[in-house]
């Protein structure tokens, strides 16, 4: 039988940069920025040359900055960190009105801390939220950390939805762990077939590749995986992949090309905050 790689529905979409601010002082309260469009070097490099041309460096530490040029900021903020370059945006960061609350919770302590600075630490997470509302169904390793909760705490809607059995997780983890590629693929195409097999409209879902990656980082810790070996037997799984299974793959079920792992030799693996 030829071999079939599915594409995803074609659709035209723009990356974008998603901000979520957790503030710890106190009691936790988070603040969601809406999501802005990310910004490819060339073009944050051509805006950023005209912003300091028009207003001069001094705009760089002007806490205008965040709200006036917003876009700009946001994806200057990512660059230097997903780089580990040094700056001072965050400290611009901290004195901003996304910090600054409006009330204090006088019962929570937050009123002794007021007058200190906030202490800003920034996290790139692997995954996130707005990227999956286009799936039909969550992560799987969302699923599985709901699974390691006593029962009394899991999120039932998350789980029950699913239709996803905790045994399925385990076993994939554990063949892994062996390096066994080959069974968590298969499980893996007639599972994500069987949960968007029902969709009125085609909608594109996670790829494999994705799921049994993030899987294992929830299971085992990231520190713990080597991700080369990891990409070697997922790709041997593809190779010896039965004709049937083929026909279920995504082009994106594959192990990355070259230009990921470039990418990720530079500037290191991502963090996948779970």
């Amino acid at each position: 039988m030829k071999e079939i790689l599915r594409s995803l529905p074609f659709q035209t979409t723009v990356p974008e940069l998603s901000v979520l601010i957790e503030d710890r002082r106190g009691k936790v309260t988070y603040k969601r920025i809406p999501p802005m469009t990310f910004l490819s070097p060339i073009v944050l490099r051509k805006e950023l040359e005209t912003l300091l041309v028009v207003h001069g460096e001094k705009i760089l530490r002007e806490q205008d900055f965040i709200e006036t040029h917003k876009i700009l900021f946001w994806n200057l903020f990512y660059a230097f960190e997903k780089m580990k370059l040094k700056h001072s945006l965050d400290q611009l960061l901290a004195a901003s009105s996304l910090l600054n609350r409006q009330e204090q919770d006088d019962d929570s302590g937050s009123h002794s801390m007021k007058e200190l600075k906030p202490v800003v630490g920034t996290y790139l997470n692997w995954d996130s939220t707005l990227a999956n509302k286009s799936t039909p169904y969550p992560p799987l390793y969302r699923i599985f950390k709901e699974f390691q909760k006593p029962e009394d705490q899991q999120n039932r809607l998350l789980v029950s939805n699913s239709h996803i059995k905790r045994d399925t997780l385990i076993t994939i983890v554990e063949s892994i762990k062996n390096n066994d590629c080959q069974t968590p693929l298969m499980k893996l195409l007639y599972l994500c077939e069987g949960l968007t097999r029902d969709s009125k409209e085609k909608v594109p879902r996670r790829s494999c590749y994705r799921e049994a990656q993030f899987l294992l980082v929830a299971a085992v810790g990231q520190r713990n995986i080597d991700f080369s070996l990891f990409d070697r037997y997922w790709q041997k799984a593809h190779e010896i992949l039965q004709d049937h299974a083929k026909e279920l793959r995504n082009s994106n079920d594959q192990t990355p090309n070259q230009r990921v792992y470039i990418c990720r030799k530079i500037f290191g693996e991502p963090r996948l905050l779970c």
